[in-house]
């Protein structure tokens, strides 16, 4: 038996010689000594058959049995050589690009390495700071040269947070880096007592001994559960995180950010009331979920504020007499939730002259009045921003269907869009506006063209005569007053609200000269009209006033496909595709579509 799988393998050995030789010699697989029996034969007459006989044609077939079993031996072994040599030039390939990418980064000067190391770990803005933390670990234990590369660079190790351990890590190779310091602080809430307790991350200490190297500074106040002992042993009174935070030195503070539970508010007030003692002159960005009264020495010097707003925690009147505080104020982003409680409106003017850009978020829940004491309407009433020039509001509401045979859900945003713009003069200054009208379940993901929600808006162009560039996005259908939906009605149950004061050329309103127009398109079918008929009469007036040479172009994002796409029509191209759009008729799209 071994001698009969010995001479198989010796036999399968020749084989694959000859058939390699011929392969490399003739580019032909088989040897020419095989070629009287493998090759194939030519078809038979058959009286040829006759003649060969019962046993030439019995011979025949042992031949090509033969050459069958010697050929797929031959092919199944050099298919698994195949498989296994790709295997092994896939991952010889990964070698080779890996090689040469680390030469070409080991021929690398130390400073432009460190510059790498400093896009990859600080500059990427979807890097959370323990993310931060790990990309600098990582790019340390590639190879020694990574490592003493990134080990001389202080600021990749400025990212103080997360865990006690990796703190002190950062801490001790940031030599004089200046620090990102990420602080949560937890609240504990004791239901027997008025007495509030903080559980801090046990890098609290630490990080407050180099706060003078602090460029941003993060605090995230959250609820704690914990097991008796844990709080007893860890937890800090109130008078005690106090105390840590008085007299804060922090000369190189930037950037300062809170977030905090609306549940321990008045905790959190008087915690923050050390904040006016503090040494930070140089805090240029405040971002916080909470209205603190920030008693900051340095306040004035602010140049960005990011704030959410709940008008049922927050006194209406407070909040414009802060930001009028704010003298170096350029970026203002305000996320306002509204309520439902009566506010009278203010009388009191609030101009904050140095906004250039603002962004205002409205997050709508249920239903909320916009009487003449809407707190929405009270709120923005006295707030005026001459200075800014680019505007961006983003509604997000929650479309339901007005009676339970609805086909589609819809929501009506004009009362809102009239709470924000109450005065010609309130943004006169504006070049560029962005409206972005959304509905959480506008989209449902296996909605129909015709299931897709309804938005009906108004736009102030009247109140922006400064305007340029006008971009409108929405994941639903829009309508706008005077189309079929929702706004038909909204002026006759609101009189409070004149519609025709908004209309450009109406008294005291000028119409603006566009430059470019930004839309979107979700679904091409009938919902676009109002859109198309919308803009193309603005480009239309505005060709008619003579001031058609001032309008650029025309751009449409069209995401009907489940791909975006997008066009760029300029000038008189623009106007036209406008009317090509609004003269197709619904049969025409379904047959293009469908063809």
């Amino acid at each position: 038996m071994e001698v009969t799988l010995e001479t198989s393998r010796r036999n399968f050995e020749s084989d694959m010689y000859e058939v390699l030789s011929s392969w490399l010699a003739h580019r032909d697989p088989i040897p020419d000594r095989w070629k009287p029996k493998a090759n194939p034969k030519e078809p038979m007459r058959f009286s040829d058959v006759q003649d060969l006989g019962l046993e030439g044609c019995i011979d025949l077939m042992h031949q090509a049995r033969d050459t069958v079993s010697r050929l797929k031996a031959l092919s199944d072994s050099l298919s698994t050589l195949t498989c296994a040599v790709h295997e092994k030039l896939m991952a010889a390939q990964e070698n080779f690009v890996s090689f040469s990418n680390l030469v070409c980064l080991v021929a690398l000067p130390p400073e432009l390495l460190s510059r790498i190391f400093n896009f990859v770990v600080n500059e990427d803005q979807g890097h959370t700071l323990p993310g931060r933390q790990k990309v600098a670990v990582t790019l340390s234990h590639v190879c020694r040269y990574f490592r003493d590369t990134a080990l001389s660079c202080a600021h990749l190790w400025s990212n103080i947070g997360g865990s006690e351990e990796m703190a002190a890590l950062c801490l001790s190779r940031s030599k004089n880096a200046r620090l990102n310091v990420e602080l949560r602080i937890g609240v504990i809430w004791r239901e027997i007592s008025e007495t509030y307790d903080f559980l801090p991350n046990r890098i609290l200490g630490d990080a407050l001994h180099h706060s003078l190297r602090w460029k941003s500074l993060k605090i995230e106040f959250s609820l704690v559960r914990a097991e008796a002992g844990v709080l007893d042993r860890d937890s800090m009174g109130g008078s005690d995180i106090r105390r840590a935070f008085r007299d804060l030195n922090a000369p190189s503070l930037e950037s300062f950010s809170i977030r905090g539970e609306t549940t321990f508010y008045g905790h959190l007030t008087e915690v923050f009331g050390e904040l006016e003692s503090w040494n930070a002159p140089g805090i240029r960005h405040i971002t916080s979920n909470l209205f603190f009264h920030f008693r900051l020495p340095g306040l004035a010097n602010v140049t960005s504020f990011k704030l959410d707003l709940n008008l049922d925690a927050t006194n209406v009147t407070d909040v414009p007499n802060y930001l009028s505080r704010l003298t170096a104020l350029e970026d203002l982003q305000l996320t306002v939730q509204s309520s439902i409680r009566d506010v009278p409106l203010r009388d009191e003017k609030t101009t904050l002259l140095g906004v250039k850009r603002l962004h205002i978020i409205l997050p709508i829940a249920g239903d909320h009045d916009f009487g003449s004491s809407s707190p929405l309407k009270s709120f923005f009433s006295s707030l005026f921003f001459p200075g800014v020039l680019d505007l961006r509001i983003f509604l997000i509401g929650d479309p339901r269907k007005r009676y339970p045979e609805a086909d589609c859900v819809e929501m009506s945003l004009i009362e809102d869009m009239m709470c924000i713009f109450q005065h010609p003069d309130q943004s006169p200054g504006v070049e560029s506006f962005h409206l972005k009208a959304y509905g959480v379940n506008g989209r449902l993901r296996d909605a129909t063209p015709n299931q897709i929600g309804r938005i009906s808006l108004v736009l102030p162009l009247g109140m922006l005569p400064s305007l340029k560039r006008l971009e409108l996005s929405s994941n639903c259908h829009l309508l706008f007053s005077g189309d079929d939906g929702l706004g038909d009605s909204f002026f006759e149950k609101h009189p409070q609200f004149s519609w025709d004061s908004w209309l450009p050329g109406a008294p005291g309103m000028a119409s603006p000269a566009l430059e470019t127009i930004s839309i979107n398109i979700i679904e091409e079918r009938r919902w676009c009209r109002p859109v198309i008929e919308f803009v193309g009469g603005i480009m239309q007036k505005q060709k008619e006033r003579g001031d058609w040479e001032i309008f650029r172009e025309l751009v449409v994002v069209d995401t009907s496909k489940n791909q975006t796409s997008t066009s760029v029509y300029e000038g008189d191209a623009a106007l036209q595709w406008c009317t090509d759009k609004e003269r197709e008729e619904p049969w025409a799209l379904l047959h293009r579509l469908l063809g």
